[in-house]
């Protein structure tokens, strides 16, 4: 197996520049790396990829981009174990490290003063398992909400039907030592092949700490992308499959070892997910996609002050049977701002036709889209239409001159605290992981008047 080791690592460790330092923690309870760009990549739009990291390290008192990463929590990068250590798997210097968040364009090294730094980083006992190439950074500072949002996991079994991308900023020609200039995504394809364990005989399937993935039509990471996502989309939304590792040609004696004709591999999240929630404290739950709930319609009540629904998790049971939960919707006075008459005229003009689309849990259920385009009823909306037109909406609202257009989840968390709501029913309700989430992020006022 070839490991591509980020730029300039042999001058690093010749220079003697690479060697132990403090804060760094081993985070695994139990007893190579790919420095990737993306070949034939195609440019993203921050939307895509809101938890995108751009890693660097010092070299003679310069830095250069060293890695991609992706943020995981308000404070924590999640990356590729060999983009801080070096070939032995020692760790390098933590105070070498700068990190970029929620940045689609390259960053300009010559600011780096200016990067977020690291608090303290780790492996999941990388040092000793070549596969559990994965590792943590600890910002120094929590990543504002309008800066970049954390990415969430997919953790469910991965196949070779999977559809996923890999992104980074790494080259786009083999060897050219060149990171792009803007972050860059290809599709690429998920193998369980004989060729996996030939290459890699620690791999055996694709349920352990690493994914396979081969390259049949030269869609390929390489230098640069190491520790960059491994994503698969969800109505709309990336989730973190896994972070890119190591990779090599099938040819032994070609000289390219990207695109073409090649295999690489991935950490699984799936595999390292509990271990991630001890380290960075927070419940596995959080980091995980959400079970996407669906409306029994056929039970729906509505009553002239209220509505009732009654809302299903297809993925969720108890004691065998399929979890409903009630949910009962009061009447607003304002005709525009009533859930009750909104949803009223949706049934009575829009659900008459239907708009069938398989449930993003279970394919085998099909649902009808409650958002859809005005002159296509039968044509869902996207998640990037429904968001242009929340932050329309939300950019209506009076506020400081030159502040950010708040959230939506803001404004709605924020009128419930000022109203008398206790925060821990807040909090549970928008399925945040504790009180500082919200209190830090979206939390707009604190007095007992709104200001909203």
């Amino acid at each position: 197996m070839i490991l591509y080791y980020p730029f300039l690592f042999a001058l690093l460790i010749l220079s003697g520049c690479i060697g132990a330092l403090n804060n760094t923690q081993n985070f695994s309870d139990e007893n190579t790396p790919l420095v990737p760009n993306i070949i034939h990549g195609v440019p993203v739009k921050k939307s895509d990829y809101p938890f995108i990291a751009q890693i660097f390290y010092l070299y003679k008192n310069e830095y250069i981009f060293w890695c991609t990463g992706s943020l995981i929590s308000p404070n924590y990068i999640l990356t590729a174990g060999h983009c801080i250590t070096d070939p032995t798997r020692a760790y390098l210097k933590i105070d070498g490290v700068r990190v970029v968040v929620g940045k689609t364009d390259l960053a300009d090294a010559k600011n780096a003063d200016k990067f977020d730094t690291i608090k303290s980083m780790g492996t999941f006992n990388y040092k000793k398992i070549r596969q559990n190439d994965l590792a943590l950074l600890r910002l120094s500072r929590n990543i504002p909400a309008n800066e970049a949002t954390p990415v969430k996991f997919y953790i469910k079994k991965i196949t070779k039907n999977l559809k996923v991308q890999v992104a980074g900023f790494g080259e786009t020609v083999f060897g050219s030592a060149t990171p792009s200039r803007t972050l860059l995504q290809t599709t690429v394809d998920i193998s369980s092949s004989k060729n996996c364990t030939k290459f890699n005989p620690e791999w055996s399937t694709n349920d352990g700490p690493q994914i396979c993935q081969e390259s049949y039509n030269g869609n390929d990471s390489c230098q640069g992308d190491s520790g960059g996502p491994l994503t698969t989309k969800i109505n709309g939304i990336n989730y973190l499959v896994g972070a890119t590792n190591n990779g090599r040609n099938k040819n032994i004696d070609a000289k390219v070892q990207c695109g073409d004709n090649t295999i690489a591999y991935y950490a699984r999240m799936g595999f390292f997910v509990s271990r991630i929630s001890k380290v960075i404290k927070v419940n596995a739950k959080y980091l995980l996609a959400y079970n996407i709930h669906r409306i029994d319609d056929a039970r729906t009540i509505i009553t002239e002050n209220t509505l009732k629904l009654v809302i299903i998790a297809p993925r969720e049971k108890r004691k065998g049977q399929t979890i409903e939960r009630s949910c009962e919707i009061n009447r607003h006075p304002n005709h525009i701002l009533c859930p009750v008459l909104a949803y009223t005229v949706y049934k009575a003009r829009i659900a008459t036709e239907l708009c069938p689309t398989p449930h993003a849990n279970n394919d085998s259920i099909i649902v009808n889209r409650l958002f859809r385009h005005t002159k296509h009823y039968n044509k869902p909306l996207s998640v990037d239409s429904i968001t242009r037109q929340v932050k329309n909406l939300s950019g209506l609202i009076k506020r400081p001159p030159n502040t950010p257009i708040p959230k939506t989840r803001a404004i709605g968390a924020t009128l419930a605290a000022t109203s008398g709501v206790p925060v821990e029913n807040i909090v549970l309700h928008a399925f945040w992981s504790n009180y500082s989430m919200f209190d830090t992020y979206y939390r707009l006022v604190r007095s007992t008047l709104s200001l909203i």
